[in-house]
């Protein structure tokens, strides 16, 4: 029988724990909501990460991002084959509100290729395509285009543009053309790469403005032997800046789940020796509070693996007003449970023996106890309240997968006995 008691006291305390720290999960949800907060972080570590000013707006606006809104006169700015000033680009960014709060690592490297390689290596083809634009209107302009290109890009057709430079009936324009694919050859072999198709992506990065961002591209992709190589490994690079964001975000949301932890046990005066006292004497509400807690536990723990705000991509990113239902809702269930929590003011006179424990002296629920002048012991009393609800603020700190696990092992362990 003591055996019994002990364990379902142990799930009653468990299970408020638990309760408790849904209901901080909840409310951190509608924080991070109500304050943008996960969105703003990624910004932030955006503008770190991508410290050229022309490189972030463009990645920022790019259309499988959209980071930040731009007008219709701003996303002119930002085409790709506009121009874009320094000054131009921090308008775009600067101040603007951050509008996405996750950015999966295969489409930011996709983005940021299309970015660094759709004007690529503009002074470095730039007197041959010159000298095709003044060719007169022909098929032979439109393939000599298509080829310059196809090298533009993928960095091979070298050898077919050298073929048909050497079919030119213009001795002129072939002597002018051979120079200028001379100089081009020239410069696409300082690459030394071995696969061509990383020349246009190698352009790109030496075509930024800032050299930190240049350097920290140019050393993750030192090694890389290919376009898919180099896309996995920018990956790695994007996935480990923003593991240290996620690493950032989380300490900041346990800094306000324990405090939020212990203003919400104080509002709501969860104390943990109160309450463990409480249901050691009722057989009746340990023994409700139990079978509640092994009915609705397993529903609970789902809904808060899928609705997690510190994990990246989940369904935690939830509207405001739906974060905001959910923590009602755990609150309501906490008080449904009729549990000895809140607070009461109730005078006493020493001859009221209707208040609860040792003619009211000792019910630390009672406010009216903690006044000096009302109680000889109200030191004592307040200590006591102290020590519970920090007891409970530590317990609710662990958060609920810590709870809720340890739930899972008591109703297992005392069902099986």
């Amino acid at each position: 029988m003591g055996n019994a008691a002990i364990i379902e006291v142990a799930i009653g305390l468990i299970f408020v724990f638990s309760l408790l720290s849904i209901l901080v999960t909840q409310i951190n949800t509608v924080i991070i909501n109500f304050l943008n907060l996960r969105a703003k972080r990624l910004k932030e570590q955006l503008d770190k990460v991508l410290s050229d000013p022309v490189i972030r707006a463009k990645i920022m606006t790019h259309p499988l991002i959209r980071m930040v809104e731009a007008t219709n006169q701003e996303a002119i700015m930002t085409h790709p084959d506009a121009s874009l000033s320094i000054e131009q680009a921090l308008t775009l960014t600067e101040g603007k509100r951050a509008r996405v709060g996750y950015i999966d690592s295969p489409r930011f490297v996709n983005v940021l290729i299309d970015v660094l390689t759709t004007r690529t290596g503009e002074k470095l083809y730039e007197e041959l395509n010159k000298l095709i634009e003044a060719m007169p209107p022909s098929v032979e302009k439109s393939k000599f285009r298509e080829v310059l290109r196809q090298i533009q890009l993928s960095g091979t057709g070298l050898p077919i543009l050298r073929e048909m430079i050497d079919k030119l009936s213009d001795l002129e324009l072939r002597h002018n053309m051979l120079v200028a694919l001379n100089l081009l050859d020239s410069a696409l072999d300082k690459f030394k790469l071995e696969s061509s198709d990383l020349i246009p992506l190698q352009l790109g990065i030496r075509q930024i403005h800032d050299k930190y961002l240049e350097t920290s591209l140019q050393a993750v992709l030192n090694t890389a032997s290919s376009l898919n190589d180099a896309k996995d490994k920018l990956a790695l690079w994007f996935d480990g800046t923003m593991e240290r964001s996620t690493e950032y975000f989380t300490r900041e949301m346990q800094r306000f789940s324990l405090g939020i932890g212990f203003l919400l046990c104080l509002i709501l005066n969860v104390d943990t020796l109160y309450l463990g006292r409480t249901l050691w004497e009722d057989p009746a509400l340990r023994g409700a509070v139990a079978i509640t807690a092994q009915a609705t536990a397993p529903q609970l723990e789902q809904g808060l693996t899928e609705n997690n705000p510190t994990v990246p991509g989940t369904t935690g990113e939830t509207d405001l007003q739906e974060s905001f239902d959910d923590a009602q809702d755990t609150l309501r269930q906490l008080l449904d449970l009729r549990l000895p929590i809140g607070w009461t003011i109730t005078a006493h006179d020493g001859t009221n023996d209707t208040i609860a424990l040792d003619n009211g002296r000792s019910d630390t629920r009672n406010l009216w106890m903690f006044w000096p002048g009302n109680n000889a012991n109200w030191f004592g009393l307040l200590l006591e309240k102290i020590v519970g609800i920090v007891i409970t603020t530590i317990a609710v700190a662990q958060g609920a997968p810590f709870w809720f696990d340890l739930l899972r092992k008591i109703t297992r362990g005392g069902g099986s006995g």
